[in-house]
């Protein structure tokens, strides 16, 4: 999959979907599915991720949600 940056992604609309043929279509298509899953897993993994603070050490860890 070729990385796609914040511009790649500004540039993409009706008219730049239009404009493609059917094989790079798929090609885009498969990139920004790749990307969509990617950013699922990171906000699941997120999600199960919290922050406690220590009063003994003053420090904040991150500890897992999951059970």
């Amino acid at each position: 999959m070729n990385r796609l940056s914040k511009e790649d992604l500004a540039q993409m609309n009706r008219d730049y979907f239009q404009s493609l043929d059917k094989e790079k279509l798929v090609e885009v298509a498969g990139n920004l599915h790749a990307l969509a899953v990617e950013q699922i897993e990171k906000l699941e993994q997120n999600a199960n991720v919290g922050n406690v603070y220590c009063l003994c050490c003053h420090t904040i860890s991150n500890v897992s949600t999951q059970n």
